[in-house]
């Protein structure tokens, strides 16, 4: 007869190590299943049996058609390769963690996981499983990370936002600087400008002045002297020859000193620009200006233009003569056309030459007078304008407001018979 004894303890030892061996699974902190040599899923805690609740049946299920049923396909063929060869050699294996979306669930789920061979109470190889649901963790992380990510763009931001704030404040006070000093610089060319009036009002003053002072001072004096040589001259008749010749000399010199001084006097100002007006001291100058250079010029005017104010009537004049002079000296012209219109409310000169012109914005040509001439029209309200090109004529142009109370007067003046002037500023040869 078989003794059984030996048998019957063999399977209560092999029963007991079962049991134990389910107890350790089952109250292992951690998910833990268990595939056996003939990869079938042979045991489960709670915590896997959760994880797989949606396979049904799950013990003794084929655990290739588990991994499937759970993972894409793609993850499911990875781990069962995986726990085929950790099977067969008996190396342990530890997942690096992934993050994949569950075909059972629909949900993304993390998970960490390492797996060892072990010898079942059966006695063969099998592998166990040890595994956790680290989802929450990575979604925490994720989060973090997130809030890191956005702290950190806040506190760039803030600090953009304060760089903005700072270079917003240094635009405006640039801003008002930049306004202070414009304004610094309008009043500072508005303080020109008038000290410019001023210096020409005090120069035109002087030159009257100083006319007079020639006319009835210096001239008066050498015509008394010329009187008393003349007187002289007729006492000493029974004189010798040289008493009588001496004086001829001195009078004929004191003649030219005279001639000199009142020529002197009408080119620092013509008295006749205050006793008669404008139109006849441009004529007496455009004589003279003619004689001497030989320049043909041709005057045609208004006759409003002879009530102008003193200012208005002097500023033309010197415009005048400036110009003039500028042709003399630069234009090579053999040929000049001075004309003074009223226009609305308006006079309007210009001044035309047939000379070889120049560039009005060059710099070597501002010492020709124009800023003075400029200077001048905008003192009394008026627009000045130069019109000129190398190798063309020069067009000088000016406009000044007239006078409210202008009473006409029948002028009949011109220069070389070439003009006539009527109460409607007409002219006629």
């Amino acid at each position: 007869m078989v003794d059984i004894t030996e048998r019957k303890r063999a399977e209560e030892i092999c029963h007991r190590s079962e049991t134990l061996f389910a107890a350790v699974v089952s109250q292992a902190p951690v998910g833990v299943y268990v595939v056996d040599a003939g990869f079938r899923l042979q045991q489960a805690n709670p915590i896997a049996m959760r994880i797989f609740e949606n396979v049904h049946p799950l013990i003794g299920r084929g655990f290739s058609e588990v991994s499937r049923t759970v993972w894409p396909r793609r993850i499911a063929d990875q781990i069962v390769a995986q726990f085929k060869r950790t099977l067969e050699s008996g190396e342990s294996f530890q997942s690096p963690p992934f993050n994949e979306l569950r075909r059972d669930t629909g949900m993304k789920e993390a998970y960490e996981w390492q797996i060892q061979r072990v010898t079942l109470p059966a006695g063969e190889y099998g592998v166990v499983c040890f595994f956790n649901n680290i989802t929450h963790r990575v979604r925490a992380e994720a989060a973090q990370r997130r809030a890191d990510v956005l702290a950190g763009s806040n506190l760039k931001l803030k600090q953009e936002i304060v760089r903005r704030k700072l270079a917003q404040e240094d635009l405006r006070v640039s801003r008002m600087e930049q306004s202070k000093l414009l304004k610094q610089s309008r009043l500072q060319q508005k303080q020109m400008r008038e000290l410019s009036h001023q210096v020409l009002n005090a120069q035109e003053g002087e030159r009257k002045r100083v006319s007079r002072e020639l006319h009835d001072v210096i001239a008066q004096t050498l015509v008394g002297i010329n009187v008393h040589l003349a007187a002289l001259g007729q006492a000493a008749a029974s004189d010798p020859a040289g008493l009588q010749t001496q004086i001829s000399r001195t009078h004929l010199l004191v003649e030219n000193a005279v001639d000199m001084v009142h020529g002197f006097a009408r080119e620092l100002r013509p008295t006749v620009l205050d006793d008669l007006g404008l139109l006849p001291a441009l004529q007496a100058f455009m004589k003279g200006f003619i004689a001497e250079t030989g320049i043909r010029v041709s005057l045609k005017a208004s006759a409003k233009v002879d009530q102008l104010t003193g200012a208005a009537r002097t500023a033309l004049y010197r415009i005048v003569q400036e110009a003039l002079t500028n042709v003399s000296r630069h234009a090579k012209a053999s040929r000049a056309d001075v004309k003074i219109e009223c226009l609305d409310g308006l006079i309007s000169m210009e001044i035309r030459d047939n000379g070889q012109g120049f560039n009005p914005k060059g710099k070597k040509h501002s010492r020709l007078g124009l800023i003075g001439m400029r200077e001048r029209v905008e003192m009394i309200g008026g627009k000045f304008r130069v019109e000129s090109a190398a190798g063309e004529s020069t067009t000088v142009h000016v406009e000044i407001p007239m006078g409210k109370n202008v009473r006409l007067r029948r002028v009949s003046r011109g220069v070389g018979g070439q003009v006539v002037l009527n109460d409607a500023g007409d002219s006629r040869k």
